[in-house]
């Protein structure tokens, strides 16, 4: 049996229903339920976590991930595979899974586990043995992987958008100046696109949200200029926003995991120009020509980017399309699903997992 393991309780019958409406995009795992026979284990109540379980989340993680790593220990046999779709949950399992002489064999997705405090715990667990097979998304990760556990143990997965729901469409932009739109928080530098495009006759607007104060102070400037807003977006507006806009920008600072691919994809697969800031993380992006790169947090080169774009809609407009084909032909959520499958059958006892594509 195919298990999976998610860090955080998501409603996938309630996003299946919104998807199938057109109100929002859908969940890959809600895909990857048609392609197998699977079971979504969400976090365990923060009831049913013990001292030990906080004891351990010192160390690494959650507590409610260290006490779903103990109901998973004690209901899976070793014929059973899980997933778990980050490390926050995986590097638990796998130290859990560790004092068992049979265990499930254990499939880890990780989204940024070269960093201090995740490789102490991933020798600290010892996820050379205790995990079967790796999966990431960003090269500095599958690089950090291979060497640390071995080749064989690691593969490379691509990331994915619901091409269903982001796709392009008409735009409904309000006023006539260039519109600049900007989505997402993680790792942005909304510091610099403000000093980049203060004095440009555009209008940017943000797509983000967060109701921690340090969270706004960090990434944005101490006021915003007054050509940008920053509101959160529902998934139709969001949807709007991307095609009414005539440059996506996805302001970065430098990191070594995918800050910043998932706003990249939704763009590209509206069909919509997209300037990048080349970043580690998205270092192998930049090099399919299909986005305009610039290096992060330089505030004279993201201007200029911009203005030479919107100077050359023809060269926007190449740009664009040669994106939608890239996303196209290999970050759909079938792309995704068909490596997965592929990367979970390889440990399962055989194919009889598998239903009628």
């Amino acid at each position: 049996m195919i298990h999976v393991a998610v860090s955080k309780h998501v409603d996938l019958a309630g996003i299946s229903e919104a998807a199938s409406c057109g109100e929002s995009p859908g969940h890959v795992l809600n895909d990857l339920a048609q392609r197998m026979k699977l079971e979504v284990h969400p976090p365990v109540s923060e009831e049913a976590c013990t001292r030990a379980d906080r004891m351990r989340a010192r160390i690494y993680g959650l507590p409610r991930h260290w006490a779903t790593a103990r109901y998973l220990a004690e209901t899976l046999t070793p014929g059973d595979v899980i997933f778990a779709t980050g490390e926050d949950v995986g590097l638990p399992m796998a130290a859990t899974f560790g004092y068992e002489r049979l265990r499930p064999r254990l499939v880890v997705f990780a989204h940024n586990v070269d960093r201090p405090r995740a490789r102490l715990a991933a020798q600290l667990f010892r996820c050379k043995a205790n995990v079967d097979l790796w999966l990431t998304n960003a090269k500095p990760q599958f690089e950090y992987l291979v060497r640390t556990f071995g080749p064989d143990r690691v593969r490379m997965v691509p990331e994915q958008t619901d091409t269903r729901f982001f796709r392009p469409g008409r735009g409904a932009k309000e006023g006539t100046r260039p519109l600049i739109a900007a989505v997402g928080l993680e790792r942005r530098d909304y510091r610099t696109l403000a000093e980049a495009t203060a004095r440009l006759e555009v209008d940017v607007a943000i797509s983000a949200f967060s109701r921690d104060a340090t969270v706004i102070r960090e990434l944005f400037p101490p006021q915003l200029p007054a050509n940008m807003t920053c509101r959160f977006y529902a998934w139709p507006e969001l949807l709007q926003l991307y095609r009414s806009a005539d440059l996506v920008v996805v302001p970065l600072v430098e990191n070594r995991f995918c800050a910043g691919l998932t706003a990249v994809l939704e763009a590209l697969a509206c069909q919509r120009p997209v300037i990048v800031s080349r970043t580690s993380g998205l270092a192998s992006l930049c090099e399919e020509g299909v986005t305009y790169a610039v290096p992060a947090q330089h505030a004279a080169g993201l201007p200029t980017g911009i203005q030479h774009m919107l100077e050359n809609p023809h060269v926007a407009q190449e740009l664009a399309a040669r994106g939608y084909e890239w996303v196209q032909r290999g970050h759909t959520p079938r792309h995704w699903v068909n490596s997965i499958v592929d990367a979970l059958t390889s440990l399962s006892p055989g194919p009889k997992q598998l239903t009628a594509v």
